[in-house]
């Protein structure tokens, strides 16, 4: 099917689970992946703290629970923009997670590298 698309050398970019797609893709004219925030390339390990701020953020959206989640992932010292804070607001409230995946298979990424 890529070959419909591009038949000629091809980057594909893959963001979230499609980072997995991207990965286990294996066609002659694919010279490149781009994973964009890829999920399942390690187990998510979530602390009580960020854990704590997502629930709230997930159920029902603010300004301030977002602004909460956010400092908890940008670390110490480091305060998220005004845009981000909006950004990640209008993301809670237009899409739904589907959690994280589970870890791809163990050779997935190692087949990728080259």
């Amino acid at each position: 099917m890529l070959n419909e698309i591009s038949p000629g050398p091809t980057v594909v970019v893959g963001h979230s689970l499609g980072g997995a797609i991207a990965l286990a893709c294996d066609v002659p004219q694919l010279t490149g992946r781009v994973l964009v925030s890829p999920a399942g390339l390690t187990r998510l390990r979530v602390t009580g703290r960020v854990l704590a701020a997502t629930l709230p953020w997930l159920a029902r959206p603010t300004e301030a629970r977002s602004a909460t989640l956010l400092r908890q992932m940008h670390g110490s010292g480091r305060a998220p923009s005004a845009g981000l804070i909006t950004w990640m607001t209008l993301l809670a409230r237009s899409c739904r997670s589907s959690l994280a995946p589970a870890p791809l298979p163990g050779g997935t990424p190692a087949r990728s590298r080259g």
